[in-house]
């Protein structure tokens, strides 16, 4: 497919960096987006995406699960109740 030229656009200064011209720069392109994601990443992406979970190194991934935020699916079914003043499981926020 050929590109075409579109006034109202602008090319973004990370596609700019890719090359010296417009040949080059179309060449590293592809090159990126031409190669596939290996299938353990794309399965990760998915995961956290439709989770609503945040894709994280284990550095930060330690950090966060110390600190009581959840990072994994829970188990299915229904939540338990919490008892009275039971407060496990609340993230103590500090000013």
């Amino acid at each position: 497919a050929a590109l075409r030229e579109d006034p109202l656009l602008t090319p973004h200064p990370e596609y700019l960096a890719l090359g010296l011209n417009d040949a080059s720069r179309q060449r590293a392109y592809e090159q990126l987006v031409g190669t596939a994601d290996d299938d353990g990443f794309l399965r990760s992406v998915r995961e956290a995406t439709d989770g609503g979970f945040p894709l994280v190194g284990e550095d930060l991934k330690t950090r966060l699960e110390q600190a009581g935020v959840r990072l994994e699916p829970s188990k299915r079914g229904p939540r338990p109740t919490p008892e009275a003043g039971d407060e496990a499981g609340q993230l103590q926020i500090t000013y």
